[in-house]
């Protein structure tokens, strides 16, 4: 970067860039030329491009992240080996842009430095710009987690299609400190985990007791123990998820390409709001060609449905620490469930066990 541009120009620069007028396409300006681009999408998205071969971040954040391609960056067409970032098109996220940069140049990418020994140096600052600009990969499999347990709920009402809104109503998931899913008298909590076992953390006695209320009391709580793991060649990713359950929700005919319903919209809000609290949430309606979602993820084993309140699930429950001086309301603890605790439990279906939950409240 030359010596003379500021952060300030930098960032100005930036501000002032308009975007493409068609998708696909980017106004790039060249921080250093060839070397390092700064550059806007149709939807206003930031990506930074650090021209040269492939890198390899330290942290699992800005490996995400970071994309290597041959990239169209230049307005004449030419096509370059670079690494992208993307960032989202947020208004402060323009400042962070410029951030980088500039730590980019004073790490010195034009001073003829390895840029791998460049991203080194500057990876921390661009982990932390990361970590609220997408949906942290916690958060992306509880979603994950929480869409199956969702399709299979849909099966039960799929001759039913006007009873599309009521299951949508029944996801609470999204609703920070609500149940994952509330059904009548029932309620799933989904927990999801990178194990081959149904091991969960239990962050409250309230995720595996029943909650009771003047308004609400639950007669029926089920643990929805679910593996996944990343993979590069097998599984599902969070858009493709998602778009299949948005299609099911679609008006019976529509054709593909068709604008989204009033209910898909309602759908895509909802999953844009999960996480939203400690990150920012997945927007399958700009987000859903971002690299950082396109990792796959295989099941560790077949999901499982746990009865909680069954008395041979040996957990802590607050009864348990009645005359202690533990507070229940602060208890955390690891959860370990067998595969199998009886006959019954888990249910010998997932599937059939939630869309019989579903039909026997909506009576259909």
């Amino acid at each position: 970067m030359s010596v003379h541009i500021t952060f300030e120009a930098l960032r100005d620069t930036l501000v002032q860039l308009d975007p493409p007028q068609l998708a696909g396409e980017r106004s790039t300006y060249w921080v250093v030329p060839r070397k390092l681009g700064l550059a806007k999408t149709a939807d206003a998205a930031l990506e930074i491009f650090i021209v040269g071969p492939k890198l390899y971040p330290r942290t699992p954040t800005v490996s995400r992240h970071l994309e290597f391609a041959r990239w169209e960056i230049s307005e004449s067409g030419e096509q370059l080996d670079a690494n992208r970032v993307v960032l989202p098109s947020a208004p402060h996220f323009v400042a962070i842009a410029a951030l980088i940069a500039v730590e980019l140049d004073r790490a010195g990418i034009d001073d003829g430095r390895p840029i791998q020994e460049v991203l080194d140096d500057v990876e921390p600052i661009i982990e932390l710009s990361l970590r609220r600009g997408a949906l942290s990969e916690e958060h992306l499999i509880g979603l994950v987690g929480e869409l199956l347990c969702l399709e299979a709920m849909l099966d039960a009402i799929a001759d039913r299609p006007e009873l599309r809104m009521s299951i949508l109503d029944m996801w609470e998931g999204p609703q920070v400190g609500h149940r994952d899913f509330v059904i009548g008298i029932s309620a799933i909590e989904v927990k999801t985990t990178r194990q081959e076992s149904s091991s969960h953390k239990i962050s409250g006695l309230h995720q595996v007791e029943r909650a009771v209320s003047t308004h609400h009391s639950e007669e029926n709580l089920f643990l929805l123990s679910i593996g996944l793991a990343a993979s590069e060649h097998e599984g599902q990713t969070l858009p493709e998820i998602v778009q299949r359950v948005s299609d099911r929700l679609a008006d019976s005919g529509a054709k593909e390409g068709t604008s989204l319903t009033p209910l898909q919209h309602r759908f895509l809000d909802d999953v844009a709001r999960y996480g939203a609290g400690a990150s920012r949430g997945y927007d399958h309606r700009t987000m859903s060609a971002w690299n950082i979602y396109g990792s796959k993820y295989r099941a560790t084993f077949t999901p499982r449905l746990y009865d909680l309140l069954d008395e041979e699930v040996r957990i802590i429950r607050r009864l348990d620490l009645t005359g202690t001086h533990v507070s229940p309301d602060d208890i955390q603890y690891r959860l370990e469930l067998p595969p199998l605790i009886n006959g019954g439990n888990p249910a010998s279906s997932w599937r059939h066990a939630v869309v019989g939950i579903v039909k026997e409240h909506l009576h259909c």
